[in-house]
């Protein structure tokens, strides 16, 4: 069995965004942004609620926070691996108007715009898995969990890893 890389590496996590056209939130971001790249990590985990709201709003404004978040994380001179948290998943608030075929409703936004809501990725001889916690009860809310679906999922990839490589 091959042992872990030694390879030195560091990465960012930066969770809860929340990013908005209001409250300087593009500016404070954008600045992370420039800290972050001075910093030079390998790479950038997010941790979810990316945006600052998409649950109760109509789809006009998830639409522009989806945009907005997706133009201003372009500024990372690294890679980016994305976690869909609650606040990216569209329309499950009756208050948002959000009609329930629409092709991007509940966590399909995030899927069609970002990418994957679970997924894994190997770096220098570490697994990080990349989990969605987030469940829509169907009834105005969300509870935190992961489903049946998702740990499956989890078991395949685990069988699939040398039980050396360290996993995040």
């Amino acid at each position: 069995r091959n042992k872990p890389s030694a390879e030195a590496f560091s990465f960012v996590f930066m969770t809860d965004i929340h990013l908005t056209s209001e409250r300087n939130a593009v500016e404070g971001f954008t600045q992370a942004i420039r800290s972050v790249n001075s910093l030079k990590p390998d790479f950038v985990i997010t941790g979810g609620d990316l945006i600052m709201d998409a649950l109760g709003q109509r789809y006009s404004k998830a639409d522009s926070l989806y945009n907005l978040y997706l133009k201003t994380v372009r500024e990372f001179k690294m890679i980016v691996y994305n976690t869909m948290g609650n606040h990216e998943i569209y329309g499950i608030y009756s208050k948002s108007g959000a009609d329930h075929s629409n092709p991007e409703f509940g966590e399909k936004m995030f899927e069609k715009r970002i990418g994957e809501s679970y997924y894994s990725f190997e770096h220098k001889g570490w697994k990080f898995m990349i989990l969605n916690s987030v469940e829509d009860t169907g009834n105005d809310s969300y509870v935190g969990m992961i489903d049946d679906g998702q740990i499956e999922w989890i078991k395949s990839e685990l069988s699939k890893t040398d039980k050396m490589t360290p996993v995040v």
